[in-house]
């Protein structure tokens, strides 16, 4: 796949791009108050034949994710259409391309997107291991780690819309239109988490029951669940049932107990917690056991 920069029409590596995560729930479509968000507009109909973009958002939150939502009047479709945000993470215009030291890059029609690094001479593929990217019918979000973006706390930044093999005019949308605009990290831990939807299985003497659910944030961030953030309880007719099995991914957490033998007719209680940035929803089951 091409994905290009903005000033030379340079091209950066194909390996720099990567197939999407897992489809996972949108997240909240604006940013909340807690998220020390920051936000640009940009007028309609100046971007040719590119995707017109309308806004961009940017929020972090107290563990130092970044999340950049690029709002257009419709999220593009077409296979040479891309979106690319460039920072400049020291703010310095003397390192990097031109002062930009990293591209977040996403073709949306795809699915693939990636993250890239100015080694001193081209854009090279760069690890990337808390990068996500995720969109709506009118907007594209990517959520990374400061970790991965040299540990920044203060920050220029740009993005821009291209269509076609080549960055010319008439075939693309920036914002601002010229120059960048600069996002300063703020720490702000007071994120509420809530239960999108949830699903549990029926419980039976002697099988396996499962029970999952799917998380969501107050801010614009996708909730990134893994196994640690996930606790798991239950009891059986008033008795304390450790789980066989947790798991977490992306937004989604889930717990399976295996159901003792001859447990019929007795009152299932169980739970799923997860907690992120020291904030924990929780969802309670209850069944009698088949």
């Amino acid at each position: 796949m091409i994905l290009l920069l903005p000033a030379l029409a340079i091209l950066v590596p194909a390996s720099v791009a990567h197939a999407s995560a897992p489809s996972r729930p949108t997240a909240a479509g604006h940013l909340s108050a807690n998220a020390n968000p920051a936000i640009l507009t940009d007028p309609t109909g100046d971007n040719g034949a590119a995707p017109d973009i309308t806004s961009i958002e940017v929020a972090n939150d107290a563990s130092g994710y970044i999340a950049f939502q690029i709002g257009m009047t419709r999220r593009p479709t077409r296979a040479d259409m891309r979106v690319v945000v460039a920072i400049d993470s020291d703010q310095k215009a003397a390192t990097g391309f031109e002062g930009s030291d990293y591209l977040l890059l996403a073709a949306p029609a795809t699915g693939s997107y990636g993250l890239a690094r100015w080694d001193g001479t081209q854009f090279v593929d760069s690890p990337e291991t808390t990068l996500s990217e995720e969109g709506g019918v009118a907007d594209i979000t990517f959520s990374i780690n400061r970790s991965e973006l040299g540990n920044t706390a203060e920050f220029n930044f740009w993005a821009r819309t291209v269509q076609g093999p080549t960055f010319a005019a008439g075939h693309y949308d920036s914002v601002p239109d010229t120059g960048s605009s600069s996002y300063a990290l703020g720490v702000e831990p007071d994120i509420h988490l809530s239960v999108e939807r949830s699903h549990a299985g029926t419980a039976r003497s002697g099988k396996d029951f499962v029970a999952l659910i799917v998380v969501t944030r107050s801010d614009i961030l996708l909730a990134d669940v893994t196994v640690a953030d996930v606790t798991c309880a239950a009891s059986v007719g008033g008795r304390a049932l450790a789980a066989t099995t947790r798991d977490g991914l992306g937004p989604a957490a889930g717990c399976l107990w295996r159901m003792p033998k001859r447990s019929h007719g007795k009152l299932l209680r169980a739970s799923v917690a997860v907690t992120l940035d020291g904030v924990t929803v929780m969802k309670r089951f209850a069944e009698r056991i088949k």
